[in-house]
């Protein structure tokens, strides 16, 4: 049988069954003096190693002030480490509040303490990491400054990651005063390293003078290496200046082959590319006005619902119109405004692809014609709810 010493040798060498047996002779005063300070201090040993009923016997103290200051905070800190553990007397502790949000929270909370104590040991991952989580508002308070602070610290210690984010920041004012000329300076470091994002990054600010002289020449160059690399965007933007021999040779081969490659990766603007721009049997770019012509005519067919939605207005008109009728009047008015909404932002996003392109002015006078059918919608509806409203 162990005596009381054999279990303090053990228990001070960090075994956690003997330091959780410790706390528990001291607090029940089981073959040594009852001493609750010291049975805390087992237990918090304990705890401190992830032991589930060491941690619920320390909330307890701490809800109690047994030994400890009371502290309900801690007791429930304590109970939640512990309930986390699958422990079902701490789980029974926290009551119907232990939800899965609340485990999440407190996730975010150990997590951005222990995120700050290696940050502030100089930890560039953590810095980085910290900087996220202030920018995307996980766990704290969304607070661009602080999110820009740690991400030039981690970027200072050449992060690639902070790099790109805080050039990013100072692209768009967030944290810190909009400075393209500090962004490009952050972004080109990434670059430099080797990033293909930030490689595609720098090399769009090559091609808008975003920061840096205006160079076709450079932008191709970083582009390429973005593509090279397997960015998506860089893929497409190098497939498109290929199909119009911008900077590099037009070739049509090597314009569907860079594009083939982004529309590989899920990018939807290249899978849009390579069906209106290139016949893949042919291996040549086709008039992308024909596609748009055709979509428009699909457009242009008068569908079942708006027959209806226009019999609808015409009943309502004369008065002479069922309860049937007044719920297909509304269900009418929800089918035209979700429909306008998602058409609306496939029109947009055709629109500015062509542009994007320099396609042909006839195709964007196309699709100005098809997001103006979607606003003739939102007009039908209008009429409808007003008429409904009546």
């Amino acid at each position: 049988m162990k005596t009381i010493s054999d279990i303090v040798k053990v228990a001070e060498q960090g075994d956690v069954l003997a330091q959780y047996k410790l706390g528990a002779m001291h607090a029940n005063g089981k073959e040594v003096k009852k001493n609750l300070a010291e049975a805390a201090k087992w237990f918090q040993k304990a705890a401190n190693a992830g032991h589930a009923p060491s941690q619920y016997n320390l909330g307890i103290m701490y809800e109690k002030g047994l030994g400890v200051k009371k502290d309900s905070a801690e007791a429930m800190d304590w109970w939640r480490k512990a309930a986390e553990q699958g422990h079902a007397k701490s789980q029974g502790k926290l009551g119907g509040n232990y939800k899965r949000e609340d485990r999440q929270k407190h996730k975010y909370k150990e997590d951005f303490k222990s995120l700050l104590r290696a940050a502030e040991k100089g930890d560039s991952e953590a810095q980085h990491k910290l900087g996220y989580m202030y920018q995307m508002g996980e766990g704290v308070p969304q607070d661009y400054e602080e999110s820009a602070k740690w991400y030039k610290v981690a970027a200072e210690q050449g992060d690639v990651g902070a790099q790109i984010n805080l050039g990013h920041m100072y692209d768009k004012g967030q944290g810190v005063p909009q400075d393209d000329k500090e962004a490009e300076k952050w972004i080109r470091k990434a670059a430099e390293q080797g990033n293909p994002k930030a490689q595609y990054d720098l090399g769009s600010m090559y091609a808008l003078g975003r920061g840096v002289l205006q160079s076709d020449v450079e932008a191709e160059k970083w582009i390429r290496k973005a593509a090279e690399q397997g960015d998506p965007n860089a893929q497409l933007t190098l497939g498109v200046m290929y199909g119009h021999g911008r900077v590099v040779p037009q070739s049509s081969a090597e314009a569907e082959k860079w594009v083939l490659k982004a529309a590989n990766q899920g990018h939807a603007e290249a899978q849009i590319c390579l069906n209106t721009n290139y016949n893949k049997s042919e291996g040549h770019k086709q008039d992308f006005t024909d596609d748009a012509n055709n979509l428009l005519k699909i457009t242009e067919q008068v569908s079942p619902l708006s027959w209806i939605a226009f019999l609808v207005v015409v009943l309502l008109i004369s008065n002479n119109i069922s309860f049937f009728g007044w719920f297909i009047g509304w269900f009418i008015v929800v089918w035209l405004i979700g429909s306008t909404i998602y058409s609306s932002a496939f029109h947009l996003r055709n629109y500015a692809l062509a542009k994007m392109l320099n396609l042909h002015s006839s195709t964007n006078s196309i699709y100005i014609k098809l997001i103006g059918m979607q606003l003739a919608k939102i007009l039908l509806a209008y009429l409808l709810i007003s008429l409904l409203l009546k």
